[in-house]
């Protein structure tokens, strides 16, 4: 099996995943209007439907991959360092597959909220999303930006000093997402669309859609059921899992639970959107630097 193939399964599995418990959900809610039973139980939500089965997979795989890059040719069984991770995939085909499969999570992050709003009777206002960002918003968010930055390079250290040195580039080989941007930025460097794209997924997109999830839609509703001491750390702990990388898991971990903080303390969903923006632009500003040096 190619590196490449196996790679873009798991990232078709969970595409399918998204799509499938959207689709099921209209189907319930289409045949409960024109009177017919439904195909769920009246308690299952939304979340139930599409989210759980999601996190099921990816821990999954989170728990297989030592045997996936044993069975690829990765860490277990590579004797080259750079050889230690899946192979991205080099056709223009493939590169727009992968963001076809991206955009659909993304999109499906949105689409799940507003739904889970609109069955709960609530709205964007009520989960913090009060029109555009105030300067108060804009302040809290840098500041907090900055303390993700300060957070992740203690992280980052700790566990350099754990594995012995090579985190970062451990990071980088086994972390798909990073190892994508890599990839990419060798290949399309030269192309101002290339970056333009790229910073608008990275630093704005991914940021917005990702917190009105995962903090305005899934810590809520923790912490309707177990308060804010435990929503914070569990909500960090599902944030981490999505990203699909066990030696990124702590650093994610930890910048869920603060992000949850954040929004905690302000009140305002738009806070922990610019501080993730502001440490996905310095994540991606030092990447591309040493992609390019």
């Amino acid at each position: 099996m190619k590196h490449e193939t196996l790679l873009f399964g798991i990232i078709g599995l969970l595409a399918l995943i998204n799509l499938a418990g959207i689709g099921v959900w209209v189907v319930h809610h289409a045949r409960r209007l024109q009177g017919q039973p439904g195909l769920l139980a009246p308690q299952w939500s939304l979340l139930t439907v599409w989210f759980v089965p999601q996190i099921v997979f990816v821990l999954l795989v989170l728990a297989a991959l030592p045997l996936l890059s044993f069975l690829t040719g990765g860490p277990a069984n590579s004797v080259n360092p750079q050889e230690r991770a899946f192979t991205m995939p080099s056709s223009p085909a493939a590169w727009i597959a992968l963001a076809m499969a991206t955009l659909i999570q993304q999109g499906a992050f949105v689409g799940i909220s507003w739904a889970l709003l609109k069955k709960f009777g609530s709205s964007w206002a009520q989960i913090g999303l009060r029109g555009l960002p105030t300067r108060a918003d804009w302040l809290q968010g840098l500041a907090c930006g900055v303390v993700l930055l300060l957070m992740s390079a203690l992280a980052e250290a700790a566990l350099n000093v754990l594995m012995g040195g090579g985190y970062a580039e451990s990071l980088g080989r086994e972390d798909q997402s990073s190892r994508a941007i890599q990839e990419a930025v060798r290949a399309l460097s030269d192309s101002l669309g290339f970056w333009a794209g790229l910073g608008l997924f990275v630093v704005v997109l991914a940021p917005i859609t990702e917190e009105i999830f995962f903090r305005g839609v899934l810590y809520n509703a923790l912490k309707r059921r177990v308060g804010h001491g435990w929503a914070a750390p569990i909500s960090g702990v599902i944030f981490a899992a999505i990203h699909l990388s066990w030696i990124g898991f702590l650093p994610r971990m930890l910048m869920g639970w603060l992000l949850a903080n954040f929004y905690q303390r302000s009140g305002s969903l738009w806070v922990p959107i610019i501080a993730h923006g502001v440490n996905n632009a310095a994540a991606l500003i030092v990447l591309s630097r040493m992609m390019q040096s």
